[in-house]
């Protein structure tokens, strides 16, 4: 049996890595915040709890250097480290999400090193923000691959709260392969998941006036409060449920083709407008929807923004990617439940 440490379990997309996890028959240490985050996860896997299979770790702050020395431990078999910061309320760069991001993968990858003594895997989630250029134009003849990656720097970073984010993933991910490279020795490979916008079923305990950043973009066009004059730094998008999956996949250690990868997991395109296309389509009744956004078809995106080539990657998740479609559909209904509740 797999002994799996997984950091910010609270998370959006860790809430489904850890699902996947449980059922996949590992034993799970799970990472959070505070004992609250804790008593909530274990109140909806009480006997998993019960059974020892899922236990937990407090780590209150992920930017303080050696935050995980304490979580990492020889019994581990595989780590996968998603905890890092992701919201647009930045004042302070550093503090809000440079330190956490970037420090908080240098204390997990010091962690296995010296405490993880038979960990063979560490997968992080990076980001599309570690892969796309912002200063390319956002054109067909660009193309992105598991090879491209941002030019943001740390200084960038700082300067710029619009590169901030999109920094923190690139550095922070470099600070991985680099401690490989200065770290001949470790007994553990790496695996990134690099994620474009990630949408789709919220498993936490959450109200539509507190959605994770990603989905609140889908909530926002569902009821009228972003309109086609918003605009976007990506186009592509992918289900947190297929996110989820590629982690799980990458999370074991028998499956060496996967190591010291980067998984550029990519469902497919996307614009508001499309958004709002399928959205009426397949919500009709649905009145809240910004009415100047017109109709556009998923080859009319297509045209209008850049390339992806993720072959690579799929040869190795071996998965189709859940559409565009049904990612909207499953989020909406569950955004209908919630209104009513």
């Amino acid at each position: 049996m797999t002994k799996t440490l997984l950091s910010g379990a609270s998370g959006f997309i860790a809430a489904h890595i850890l699902q996947k996890l449980l059922a996949r028959g590992d034993t799970v240490v799970a990472t959070v915040r505070s004992q609250s985050k804790a008593d909530f996860i274990a109140g909806k896997y009480e006997n998993e709890v019960k059974t020892g299979q899922l236990s937990f770790a407090i780590v209150p702050d992920i930017s303080v250097l050696g935050a995980f020395d304490d979580a990492v431990t020889e019994d581990l078999d595989v780590v996968v480290h998603t905890a890092s910061p992701f919201h647009h309320n930045i004042t302070d760069p550093d503090k809000d999400i440079l330190l956490p991001a970037i420090n908080g993968t240098k204390s997990m990858l010091e962690a296995v090193y010296k405490y993880g003594k038979n960990v063979t895997r560490l997968v992080i989630t990076s980001s599309f923000a570690a892969i796309v250029d912002p200063f390319k134009p956002t054109t067909p003849d660009v193309v992105y691959t598991e090879e491209s990656w941002s030019p943001l720097t740390l200084e960038q970073g700082r300067k710029d709260k619009n590169c901030t984010y999109r920094a923190s993933k690139t550095v922070a991910e470099q600070t991985a392969w680099q401690f490989l490279k200065d770290h001949p020795d470790a007994k553990f490979s790496i695996t990134t998941v690099n994620p474009p916008f990630v949408w789709g079923p919220i498993l936490n305990d959450i109200s539509v006036g507190n959605l994770n950043t990603s989905n609140e973009v889908l909530y926002k066009v569902l009821t009228g409060k972003l309109g086609p004059e918003s605009k976007f730094p990506v186009a592509f998008f992918v289900d947190v449920r297929d996110v989820a999956m590629a982690h799980v996949l990458a999370a074991d250690p028998s499956n060496k083709e996967i190591a010291n990868k980067r998984l550029f997991v990519n469902g497919g395109h996307f614009n508001l407008e499309l958004v709002a296309t399928i959205m009426r389509k397949l919500f009709p009744n649905e009145k809240r929807i910004d009415p100047n956004f017109g109709s556009t078809d998923i080859e009319t995106v297509r045209k209008n923004s850049p390339s992806y080539d993720n072959s690579a990657t799929t040869k190795l998740l071996k998965f189709d990617y859940i559409p565009l479609e049904k990612c909207i559909k499953d989020f909406v209904e569950q955004v209908y439940t919630l209104e009513k509740s």
